[in-house]
């Protein structure tokens, strides 16, 4: 397996990651993690500021070293990138088809929606919480899908899945309560499936609930449950509710990701052709197509331009989204084999599920939504799969379907490094700015804004506490007077 992974194409992969990486600079909270604020919230373990303890560590770490940021957030996005690619190529031998899977998942991996761009890999303290735990998520999924679902237990899969169960711990609140919910599911699967309840399914239940136990004793949620934490805060109330399912969490759940709802919609449609669901004399099946083709149209064309009245405006796009999650079920289920519909079918529910629990919290993020648009691709990438059966592709179509996602790639690629190259030198700018104005005892200093901000997360301040924690992270006296224009 190391062999496999020693190859050129990834060596190249992971030396281009991490030159960008490289490149992303301190915003925000790396302020406070940087300096003697993060370290008094390690002496007091966190306690009164979240439960996030492995997440946390690591923020500590990664605004110690340039080096070990680019180096960590470099392995965990390859990593991420080769456990997909693992899942995708499960009993599968059609290595030119693969490569296509491989290179069309790296692609869609690279081009997500700015906006979570920006608060993903272009903010390394919200990185650290949202993608590691993924990248464990995913492992388990790939271990449950062998060990339980198809009866082929790959070796060490008790310790394996305990590890990937501890992984998905102590970084993000919703997918603790995520992967809690995903294992008792899985339990009842593997009860009902296999008349027994494995070993594996026991521990990453223990594991799971154990880890969720310890996060959330952590005072800080009961401060936000009271109303008394000064940032974070949890609300049940109906109205509140109802109004975030359909301004915050379904557009953060699928409507931002047209790229991905077009894809999904067109292959859905067209495997349901081939399974014989076009059929007009089946009712059913035609209502569900009718709402994955109108749902997909209005998330890609006219989404978020089609306006309704204020007041109605959360009802129509909830009401409406719960249909589409009612259709794909349901057609999802109707296309599948029988040795992968749970799986498929796992992934579609897991959408809605994964982001369930962030409709209590506030403030929330496209951040928190990396884990959904994560499991929206692994099920495409699976259905295209499926889709490439009913087509006798040849070799040579392959080899061009490769080509061309590779070169996407590398154009990609090149676009980041022009947005990030122009970043990181205005952000080397700053610093020679900041040691000048050091060295001749300025009382002022007036940094550069950094430019395609849409891209990196809040690299300026007002004069505010976070101005006072850009200051001492950077280690500009108290006296110098510090705006940025």
């Amino acid at each position: 397996m190391l062999k496999k992974l020693i190859n050129k194409s990834n060596i190249i992969l992971l030396c281009v990651l991490f030159s960008l990486f490289y490149m992303v600079p301190y915003n925000h909270d790396e302020w406070a993690w940087g300096t003697q604020e993060g370290i008094a919230n390690l002496k007091n373990f966190f306690q009164g500021y979240n439960g996030r303890y492995f997440g946390d560590l690591i923020s500590l770490a990664i605004t110690r070293s340039v080096l070990f940021k680019a180096a960590f957030m470099a392995i965990s996005t390859f990593s991420l990138y080769l456990l997909m690619r693992l899942q995708i190529s499960y009993g599968k031998h059609h290595s030119a088809r693969l490569k296509v899977e491989g290179q069309l998942t790296l692609l869609l991996m690279l081009l997500v929606p700015t906006m979570l761009f920006q608060q993903i890999y272009g903010w390394p303290a919200a990185f650290v919480n949202f993608v590691p735990p993924v990248i464990f998520l995913i492992g388990y999924l790939y271990i449950i899908r062998r060990s339980i679902l198809s009866e082929d237990a790959p070796k060490h899969a008790l310790l394996l899945t305990m590890i990937c169960t501890i992984g998905t711990q102590f970084f993000s609140e919703n997918i603790s309560i995520y992967m809690l919910l995903l294992t008792i599911s899985v339990a009842i699967i593997d009860v009902f499936k296999n008349k027994k309840i494995s070993k594996v399914s026991i521990y990453s239940v223990v594991f799971s609930l154990l880890g969720t136990i310890i996060m959330f004793i952590n005072p800080a949620y009961t401060n936000a449950a009271n109303g008394s934490d000064g940032y974070k805060k949890i609300e049940f109330t109906f109205s509140f509710l109802w109004t975030k399912l359909g301004t915050q969490i379904i557009p953060n759940m699928v409507l931002n990701y047209k790229v991905l709802l077009l894809i999904f919609g067109i292959v859905l449609v067209m495997l349901a052709y081939f399974n014989g669901n076009n059929n007009s004399s089946n009712l059913l099946n035609s209502i569900m197509l009718f709402v994955l083709i109108g749902y997909t149209i209005y998330g890609v064309f006219f989404y978020p331009n089609l306006q309704f009245p204020a007041r109605f405006s959360a009802t129509i796009i909830n009401l409406s989204s719960f249909c589409y999650f009612i259709a794909l079920v349901h057609i999802v289920n109707s296309i599948s084999t029988a040795s992968s519909r749970l799986l498929y079918l796992i992934l579609t529910i897991s959408v809605p599920v994964s982001a369930g629990p962030l409709l209590m919290a506030d403030p929330i993020g496209p951040r928190s939504f990396y884990l959904t648009y994560i499991i929206w691709l692994l099920l495409i990438i699976l259905l295209v799969d499926n889709l490439m059966d009913y087509f006798n592709i040849s070799e040579h179509a392959y080899y061009a379907l490769y080509h061309l996602f590779s070169s996407a790639i590398v154009v990609v690629f090149l676009c980041y490094y022009l947005i990030f190259g122009y970043i990181y030198h205005v952000n080397q700018q700053r610093t020679q700015l900041i040691d000048q104005a050091i060295k001749d005892e300025k009382s002022s200093l007036v940094l550069p804004y950094l430019p395609n901000d849409k891209y990196i997360w809040k690299t300026s301040t007002e004069p505010n506490n976070w101005l006072v924690r850009f200051k001492k992270f950077y280690g500009i006296p108290k006296h110098i007077d510090v705006t940025f224009k």
